[in-house]
Order: structure tokens, then sequence, then C-alpha cells
């Protein structure tokens, strides 16, 4: 897990910083594909990408053999 980094011009006062972004994995656990479903500020759209594209996932498992997946993942990022 890689924490996203929130952008130096993203407002406290703006929507909780918060995107979501769909995710496939291949067999190995390795993100192979993200795409950004939403977003509480266009500011967010990169960062998001960029955490989630360096993390590991356990990849699925069907009939005993390892599966890829994909699945929509929230990321929230934290206010300092």
């Amino acid at each position: 897990y890689v924490p996203p980094r929130l952008p130096a011009g993203y407002d406290a006062g703006e929507p909780s910083p918060r995107a979501e972004v769909a995710v496939i994995i291949d067999i190995n656990g390795r993100v192979t594909d993200t795409r950004v479903v939403s977003a509480a500020s266009p500011i967010l759209v990169e960062p998001a990408l960029d955490a989630v594209r360096k993390w590991r996932f356990t990849p699925g498992r069907k009939d005993n053999q390892l599966i890829g997946m994909s699945f929509i993942l929230p990321v929230d990022f934290r206010l300092n």
C-alpha cells in the first residue's frame, strides 16, 4: 500500500478528498489497468491513479486456480 498524496492545491473547504478507481489486477496481484470512476475534484485524479498503480493485491482464485480480477476501489486522501 502506498498512500495517495494530496495535491498542494487542494482546498480543505472542498468535499472530502476521495476518488473511486476501477482496477484490474493480474494473477500475480499486480495492477494492469486503472480508470477513475469518480473524484471529489479533478486534481485528485492523477494522484489517485499514481498511488493505486503501485499497490499489490492478493489475486483471486476460482477452482483453485489464480485468476485476475476487477473491482472499484475507494481511494481516500488524508487532510494534513
